[in-house]
């Protein structure tokens, strides 16, 4: 739909004659608009939703390591509670 609606606005952006300096400005509006937001929609949103959801996932392993505690050690307190 995006895509179609862009294809439609170009002949507005490329509008020679009387009267095209506005219909010129508003095709380039859509188009620039539209490309725009279906790049961020398709490309960037996934993008970060990847990124955060790696970070959700991150095992905890990663903390208790950095804290000092050993495997052997996780395992053990794991195994007590």
């Amino acid at each position: 739909t995006t895509i179609a609606m862009v294809l439609g606005a170009v002949p507005l952006a490329t509008a020679t004659g009387a009267g095209a300096e506005s219909r010129r400005a508003i095709g380039m509006v859509i188009t620039g608009g539209l490309s725009f937001a279906f790049v961020l929609t398709l490309c960037v949103t996934p993008v970060i939703y990847v990124l955060i959801e790696r970070l959700r996932m991150r095992p905890p392993a990663a903390s208790a390591e950095a804290a000092g505690e050993t495997e052997a050690e996780r395992a053990a307190r794991i195994g007590a509670e």
